[in-house]
């Protein structure tokens, strides 16, 4: 959806909840990079079992998680 706003030229901003179990299991990390670039997208990763020096949310999403953001 959000490689079709940028096609399309769509500048709404966009805020994308990813959530998953380790850091390597987050897929098209590298798009999503480009994503944020091209358009007004805001990523919020949430790993479950973050790694090492983890700076970012993790856990599972919950209600403190979208209070902080």
């Amino acid at each position: 959806m959000v490689r079709t706003m940028v096609d399309r030229a769509d500048q709404r901003s966009v805020m994308l909840f990813y959530c998953n179990q380790t850091w390597d299991a987050v897929t098209f990390r590298e798009e999503i990079e480009v994503l944020k670039k091209e358009n007004n997208l805001k990523v919020i990763y949430t790993i479950e079992r973050p790694p090492d020096k983890w700076q970012e949310e993790s856990g599972f999403l919950n209600i403190g998680i979208l209070k902080n953001i």
